[in-house]
């Protein structure tokens, strides 16, 4: 759990922030309901995807700075330091994998992420997070990963908060600023809930292309992920409980880099940014928040670099 220190800490930077001060366009993703978005787009059973899509946004609390950054870094300054940084990310849950018998030969897993102890079953699973997150296996081995960090009473005691840690980063795209870390868990309660997720927007997804099977193709070929376009973010601004904020496509290159308008904060980095369009919404199909080319509220434009994972 999120010490004393931490919370104060993620609190303070939140009351200062000068990018969007007050916040107002955060909504607490349990508030958020239909009236937050586009018409067209408010209907019940998207937001309801909304929610359990959130379920997979978790937060990242690194708490080492690799020696390996280069020179230039977004956090080079900070190389060989305990100097925590607070992210954003997204679970894979179509990566999960068990359970597993015995011990795990990989190192970290041996132990139980919950108590300690020698883990009988485990399961495995991807999150994606941006590479200047976590860098490197130096920095996930100093990393916890909170699920459901949803509210203030999400971390206290039997809170619906659950924490992991990454066993390493697998594959990583400084250019592109992706990079997807493997952890793992003996949480039989954590790994239904991915299991359930996964089922659930498997299920949705066929309802949703057997009624628009004629639209995907002139999707992909035309690329309606355009300026027409809702960008929607969840993310743990300043390390604080999850938040949704809806903005607009600005730009789009190739359907992989996009700019858009919708608010972000440090700690935002890493999330999840799925592209909507009135037509056509697979919001499973996740581009990962890189960062903002502007710093003020009123002309506030962000923008990603790559393609997502299809969660």
């Amino acid at each position: 759990m999120p010490n004393g220190q931490e919370i104060s800490e993620s609190g303070a930077l939140w009351d200062s922030c000068s990018k969007n001060p007050g916040h107002e366009e955060f909504i607490p993703v349990h508030e958020f309901t239909g009236k937050h978005l586009a018409r067209g787009m408010n209907d019940e059973l998207f937001c309801e995807e909304l929610h359990v899509l959130a379920d997979l946004v978790v937060r990242f609390r690194v708490q080492w700075t690799s020696v390996h950054r280069p020179d230039g870094d977004s956090y080079s300054e900070y190389r060989g330091t305990n100097r925590l940084r607070c992210g954003s990310g997204y679970v894979e849950c179509s990566t999960l994998s068990g359970p597993k018998q015995g011990q795990p030969e990989m190192p970290g897993v041996t132990k139980s992420t919950v108590g300690g102890n020698i883990a009988k079953n485990y399961w495995t699973f991807m999150v994606s997070t941006a590479s200047h997150v976590v860098y490197d296996t130096e920095e996930a081995n100093y990393t916890k990963i909170d699920f459901f960090y949803d509210n203030d009473e999400s971390c206290v005691l039997k809170g619906s908060m659950k924490t992991v840690r990454p066993i390493k980063v697998v594959q990583s795209s400084p250019k592109a600023d992706v990079c997807q870390v493997l952890c793992a868990t003996d949480d039989k309660s954590l790994a239904k809930r991915i299991k359930a997720i996964d089922k659930y927007l498997r299920a949705h997804r066929l309802i949703y292309h057997k009624g628009m099977r004629n639209i995907v193709p002139n999707f992909i070929i035309k690329g309606l992920y355009s300026s027409s376009a809702n960008a929607i973010i969840i993310s743990h601004p300043h390390g604080q409980p999850k938040k949704i904020t809806v903005g607009r496509v600005v730009h789009s290159v190739g359907g992989l880099t996009f700019k858009y308008k919708a608010a972000t904060c440090p700690g935002s980095s890493g999330a999840p940014l799925f592209l909507v369009d009135t037509l056509y919404f697979p919001p499973w199909l996740g581009h990962t928040h890189t960062g903002s080319l502007s710093q003020t509220p009123t002309e506030q434009i962000n923008y990603c670099n790559s393609l997502g994972y299809f969660l």
